[in-house]
């Protein structure tokens, strides 16, 4: 009788076989799946810092909008304090993932390479609502970062250990950038601006930390949420601040970036995105349409599906035809508490099938060899075993004198996936196994259902050779089968975009039934992007040159570090190639280098001041080079050189804008000041025309103007009538170097870009209106 009240006791062989079984209850917190605050929190900042050489490809990648994106965001950090907010946004091929690398790349070098400070400390934050998408960017889902659990409403508290474990992690944390905001509804967003005032003690939005969302809202809306942009509407939250609409600027990439062959279905994309396709469109889409029967017909490839029933019987029958090795599994669930067996036999039976009720694992999957599979739970994000994840199984094992699975080898269509995993579990590889598969195993979760908790054991796997086109949202597939046949009545917004951007080329996709006619954008979304692209367009904190008149005098400035290293960065940079006049620093030239090597189109042969190489091992520390635009010319130039001091003196004429004397210096940090008067004197003061109209003196003098040393200016002003016009760091450091005299007190326009290049963070740059 005991023994019947207390329940039956799983056999063994039915135990699911866990290799880290250890540990794994031991450390395991089931205080979420409960619908209870988590007891701990672990958090890792898993973003890595690529090459040098990677990294300034990046940002040579970038167009002109993806550009003036990046430098808006990183001057900003680097010049001002208060937070800023704004939304990257773009159609398919326009690159916003590449701004988002360039952007964090630029950033965790300025912020986490401080001198003196910890570079563990996490400054800057890359996050997605989902594993997979936090996976792609190499981030944490928003969820796991800020201890947010799903679907439990706006009142979520926080222990005062979580939480001190997060204002900790999170002390010097003052940028988040989140990927796919389009999946990110009112409420979670909401929820997130409550979290980081609770986190970082403020009252400020956010708690003073800055927010990029990038996205587009041309997506399917989020589930169980409201478009992030609407206001919230139940209870007391009705009247709370709309966030998205009060702070957000907004930023649109248009350019597509794709290769040639990929343009034109990416131009497609977009028209669609827009529901503005053309009838050439249709025509182009109608050569992609396919039929079961057909020979062309791709019955391996991803099928795509408006609904769930579809999806289930496409997989149903494809299992079916497979020809291999299926086992069936059935989930080990178990009740939780003192409960008389009968009871518990009785809750057991009453169960939902629905997978998303029970903690995303089925109630049976039928596994079978060469078949595709979706993860179904965050195993581990940081080597990409998350929800969504694609994988073929291709070896079952089963204990001995056992028919339930107890490893299963699978390889992820992404070979980065698993490897972590393939790693720790290398022990477990024998001859069968290839070693590009990875070993899964059934998991535990819990969950609860009608008040009572319960736990699971299960593969967290279901079937994927089809899938709904709402849980392929961020697929990137080669091949794909997509039909958006639907017996719902509404039209479902932007799922013919979702469906048809899976794909990477028009030659990977195969239509079987467009449904042209259900083809639709959803009002609140076109209202949206017009306000956001009439009231809330993004302002740049810096003034392109590009964007000042053309009857502008502009000359720029720069440390080069090595300009025979970072050419192409100036070639691509189209702020500094706007100027009339160009000065480089540090340029490192040898006498061997020649000039061709070397030309800027648009610009004459330039000046070099090339420092004498004493060793010919290294390229010479410093050296100086002037470019200046073919439509000037160039009257007189005197160059002076020493180790530690060097300039160089040009005349030039524009004929459109009059005569300018401009100077280029460079001062090595341990050229003392004295030394610099009296070379100035003796050697720069000469050859400098002290009643000429327009003098520009500009250059690293590497004197720190912040430090209240002012004897400079005072000399400047009475032997060359010069004044200084720089008043803002030139470093990242805060420091006021790079300094421009001028004897003239025209429209002059000054600003100081901190990266410029990105060949060095010095620059400074100046305009003559005239």
């Amino acid at each position: 009788m005991e023994d019947a009240e207390i329940g039956p006791t799983e056999s063994e062989q039915y135990v699911h076989f866990n290799p880290d079984r250890p540990t794994e209850h031991r450390l395991y917190d089931m205080s979420r799946e409960v619908g209870i605050e988590a007891r701990t929190v672990e958090l890792t900042n898993h973003a890595n810092r690529i090459s040098e050489r990677d990294y300034f490809d990046l940002i040579r990648s970038l167009n002109k909008k993806q550009w003036e994106f990046f430098q808006h965001v990183v001057t900003w950090v680097k010049t001002k304090h208060e937070p800023f907010y704004t939304f990257l946004t773009g159609g398919a091929g326009c690159g916003k993932s590449v701004v988002v690398r360039t952007i964090f790349q630029a950033l965790h070098r300025h912020l986490c390479s401080t001198e003196g400070e910890d570079p563990d400390d996490i400054r800057i934050l890359l996050c997605a609502p989902t594993g997979k998408a936090a996976y792609n960017i190499n981030g944490l889902t928003i969820h796991n970062a800020f201890q947010i659990q799903p679907n439990k409403g706006l009142d979520q508290s926080l222990s005062c250990d979580v939480l001190n474990t997060l204002r900790m992690k999170y002390r010097n944390l003052s940028l988040i950038l989140i990927d796919e905001i389009s999946m990110v509804g009112n409420k979670m967003f909401s929820l997130l601006e409550r979290r980081l005032k609770k986190i970082k003690g403020s009252n400020c939005s956010f708690g003073g930390v800055s927010i990029i969302a990038i996205g587009d809202f041309f997506q399917l809306q989020p589930v169980f949420d409201s478009w992030i942009f609407n206001d919230l509407s139940k209870g007391l939250t009705a009247l709370a601040p709309n966030y998205w609409k009060l702070l957000f600027s907004f930023h649109e990439l248009t350019e597509i970036m794709r290769q040639k062959d990929d343009l034109e279905f990416a131009l497609l994309l977009n028209r669609l995105r827009q529901n503005q396709l053309t009838e050439n469109d249709f025509a182009v889409l109608s050569t992609r349409t396919v039929s079961i029967s057909d020979p062309t017909y791709r019955s391996n490839a991803t099928h795509l599906f408006v609904e769930n029933a579809l999806v289930d019987n496409f997989n149903l029958q494809y299992i079916s035809k497979l020809g291999s090795q299926k086992v069936k599994v059935k989930a080990v669930d178990t009740v939780c508490g003192d409960l008389p067996a009968s009871v518990k036999t009785k809750l057991l039976s009453s169960l939902p099938e629905k997978q998303s009720d029970t903690a995303n694992l089925a109630k049976e999957v039928v596994l079978a060899i060469g078949m595709k599979y979706d993860l179904t739970a965050n195993i581990e994000v940081t080597d990409g075993l998350t929800n969504g994840s694609t994988c073929e199984l291709k070896l079952i094992e089963c204990k001995t004198s056992s028919l339930r699975p107890s490893i299963i080898w699978v390889k992820f269509e992404d070979a980065r996936i698993g490897a972590n995993n393939r790693r720790k579990y290398s022990h477990l590889y024998g001859k069968d196994v290839e070693k590009i598969w990875t070993p899964m195993f059934d998991i535990k979760r819990s969950f609860t259902y009608k008040y009572k908790t319960f736990e699971r054991i299960q593969f967290p796997l279901r079937p994927a050779a089809g899938k709904t086109i709402h849980k392929s949202q961020g697929d990137t597939l080669h091949e794909v089968v997509v039909s958006l046949k639907s017996k719902r009545k509404g039209k479902i917004p932007h799922i013919h975009y979702v469906a048809l951007s899976r794909v990477t080329s028009l030659t990977g996709l195969q239509i079987l039934d467009l449904n042209q006619e259900a083809i639709a954008v959803a009002d609140c979304v076109r209202q949206e992007l017009h306000r956001l692209r009439t009231d809330a367009t993004l302002q740049l904190c810096f003034k392109p040159l590009y964007n000042l008149s053309s009857n502008n005098f502009k000359v720029v400035f720069n440390n080069s570090r090595s300009l025979h290293a970072h050419f192409n960065d100036l070639l691509s940079d189209p702020n500094i190639l706007d100027a009339d006049v160009i000065g480089i620093a540090e340029s490192r030239l040898i006498s061997t280098d020649e000039n061709d090597h070397f030309h800027v189109p648009g610009f004459e042969t330039p000046v070099r001041l090339d420092q004498k190489q004493t060793n010919f091992n290294t390229r010479p520390p410093h050296g100086l080079v002037l470019y200046y635009r073919n439509d000037c010319i160039l009257h007189n130039t005197v160059t002076f050189s020493t180790p530690s001091l060097e300039f160089v003196i040009a005349d030039i004429i524009s004929p459109t804008k009059g005569l300018f004397q401009v100077v280029f210096v460079y001062k090595a940090p341990n050229c003392k000041l004295q030394q610099l008067k009296d070379t100035f004197l003796a050697n720069l003061l000469p050859d400098v025309y002290l009643r000429h109209p327009k003098i520009i003196i500009m250059g690293d003098f590497n004197i720190d103007l912040n430090t209240g040393n002012t004897s400079f200016l005072k000399f400047m002003r009475d032997s060359f009538c010069c004044s200084q016009i720089v008043s803002k760091p030139t470093t990242s450091y805060g420091t006021l170097l790079d300094l421009i005299f001028l004897n003239f007190d025209s429209k002059v326009t000054e600003e100081l870009e901190r990266i410029k290049m990105e060949m060095e963070d010095r620059g400074s740059s100046m305009t003559d209106g005239g």
